[in-house]
């Protein structure tokens, strides 16, 4: 709608601007509304003669969905199957989390280090 309102507006400025039209209020008031009017015919013509449906009376079903992660990580487990309706909040699928699980495993041998590190300074205190 823009895209044609744009020039009417530079038009009718344009038509003042080089004096084509006298700067009366009965010039003003014709170029709006016939500005309004084409406003409006617009609208009408996109809202009521355009294939989409503003009404929010539709469903959008998607011929597929793509899942997948964004990270880069990899899918470990889907738990749907091929065209099974899902709900809001539902797991559809896991994520392999190698990077939290060496992390899990470095503190642990870390915690294990500083454990036998006790048992041993423990053992120093007995012998002293």
């Amino acid at each position: 709608m823009k895209e044609i309102m744009l020039p009417y507006i530079l038009l009718v400025w344009l038509l003042f601007k080089f004096k084509l039209l006298k700067r009366t209020p009965s010039n003003y008031f014709t170029t709006s509304l016939i500005g309004v009017f084409l406003m409006v015919s617009l609208f009408m013509a996109h809202r009521f003669y355009s294939p989409a449906d503003l009404t929010n009376s539709t469903t959008v079903k998607a011929s597929h969905a793509i899942l997948s992660p964004a990270f880069g990580q990899q899918i470990d487990r889907v738990y749907i199957d091929h065209n099974q309706e899902v709900k809001e909040g539902e797991v559809l699928y896991t994520l392999k989390d190698d990077n939290i699980k060496a992390s899990i495993i470095e503190v642990e041998s870390e915690t294990f280090e500083i454990v036998q590190l006790i048992s041993a300074k423990k053992i120093e205190l007995k012998q002293a």
